[in-house]
């Protein structure tokens, strides 16, 4: 009999199936071989998109070590995923809409605080358009083998951004601006009132001709402001970019306002990003068909991805899914005390406890339930007193090697100077 899996990620026993690796559901009983690749911290992007191009079409697990790093295995690859994550978000690359910026170790960075959607573009052949596109189509395998082989990016795309990923972009109107750009969506709506008024008026069945006329021409807004009073051309917000032939010597009148509206709307969501978002969906179908996404809907593949938003963790929750083991067990005291730390942390300490024990800052759907293998803390012997040496992790197994310290502090201490100190790099401990 034939398994169909139910068709909701809010069935929970949905979950396992979802979390279960796309490789083992496509061989069933088949061990996978494992492709192995050496990667220099220094060119994570430019080697990056050598190893999607070569394996775009395998069925190999992808496995990264890094050059002079004895590391190997689940962590170090989860970690690669992170970092080409990280790369695909620097500002060099125009690849996005900047809503905002930062800059971390002297690289700036796209904030996206809706998640990210593609920067709209003019859509004729260019040099620009050309690169973006190549972009996309590495984006689109990287997307693709993530998902084929179980692993999550550390980077957060809007729900317009899934939608054209499944194929059902053409349905977006401006209610999908507001994901991805809120100064936009406002300045919009403010345009939209005139349009709406418009409306109104022109629908009244108690007005003669010329009297709706007149009233067209004294529409205002709530600060008593007229259309013209906007100076508004045909020109995309923020860009050069003609909407219409002759666009920045049209403006936007009351007669034309709602041209002005849909052709905004539709060439930030659709035409101006129609060639690198194609090319996206198009380096997907290299690794995956992408009909095997009509599954899903696009809150489902952002989980799938990207993994759930970090919430508080609690006592209970960790209790439960925290697994001690050789000298540790549910009753230790530092077993107590990492749970009290851990449900203490702030969003960051979280995402960065998350990636110094897995190698990845994030949860897959499910959250610590879902982590295989389980998370486990194991008594770390040490010679002298405890509270002098440091914990250390085995990311593969998602292993966590913890001194028996004398109290929370001390704990919470050491462990958030491992995780800082610690980073970027896999070697014996």
């Amino acid at each position: 009999m034939e398994l169909t899996p139910p068709p909701r990620l809010e069935t929970h026993w949905f979950v396992p199936w979802l979390v279960l690796p796309w490789n083992s559901l496509l061989l069933p009983g088949v061990r996978l071989d494992k492709d192995k690749r050496c990667v220099d911290r220094d060119s994570v992007f430019v080697q990056g998109r050598v190893i999607m191009n070569e394996l775009a079409s395998s069925t190999s697990l992808l496995e990264v070590y890094y050059v002079g790093e004895v590391g190997t295995g689940l962590g170090p690859t989860l970690e690669f995923y992170t970092l080409l994550s990280h790369c695909f978000q620097e500002t060099s690359h125009q690849m996005w809409r900047e809503v905002e910026t930062c800059v971390l170790d002297g690289k700036t960075y796209v904030v996206a605080p809706n998640g990210f959607y593609p920067r709209a573009v003019s859509q004729t052949e260019s040099e620009e358009l050309s690169s973006l596109c190549e972009n996309f189509t590495f984006l689109g395998r990287v997307l693709g083998k993530a998902l084929v082989d179980n692993r999550m990016l550390d980077i957060s795309f809007s729900e317009p951004f899934f939608r054209w990923l499944l194929g059902s972009q053409e349905k977006m109107g401006l209610a999908a601006i507001k994901e991805i750009d809120e100064v936009l969506y406002r300045s919009l709506k403010q345009v939209e009132v005139f349009a709406t008024q418009k409306d109104k008026i022109m629908k009244r069945d108690d007005l003669t001709s010329d009297e709706k006329v007149d009233l067209v021409q004294k529409i205002t807004d709530s600060d008593g402001m007229t259309l013209e009073d906007l100076c508004l051309d045909f020109v995309l917000p923020g860009t050069e970019i003609e909407l219409i032939p002759g666009g920045k010597e049209q403006l936007v009148t009351l007669e034309n306002v709602e041209e002005y509206l849909g052709a905004v709307v539709n060439f930030t969501l659709i035409e101006g990003v129609r060639r690198q978002m194609e090319a996206l969906r198009h380096g997907f179908s290299t690794v995956m068909q992408l009909n095997h996404l009509q599954l899903f809907y696009s809150n489902e593949m952002s989980q799938l991805l990207c993994g759930t938003k970090l919430e508080q963790w609690t006592d209970e929750e960790l209790c439960t899914t925290l697994q001690p083991d050789h000298g540790y067990t549910a009753s230790s005291p530092a077993v107590k005390h990492l749970i009290k730390v851990m449900t203490e942390f702030n969003p960051e300490e979280q995402r960065s406890f998350l990636k110094f024990v897995t190698g990845c800052p994030k949860l897959p759907v499910g959250g610590f339930k879902a982590l295989h293998p389980r998370l486990t803390v194991v008594k770390k012997s040490v010679d002298g007193e405890p509270d002098q040496y440091l914990p250390s992790v085995m990311t593969c197994v998602n292993y966590l090697k913890l001194p028996d310290y004398t109290s929370p502090e001390s704990l919470r201490e050491k462990l958030l100077t491992a995780i800082y100190e610690g980073q970027n790099s896999f070697h014996l401990s």
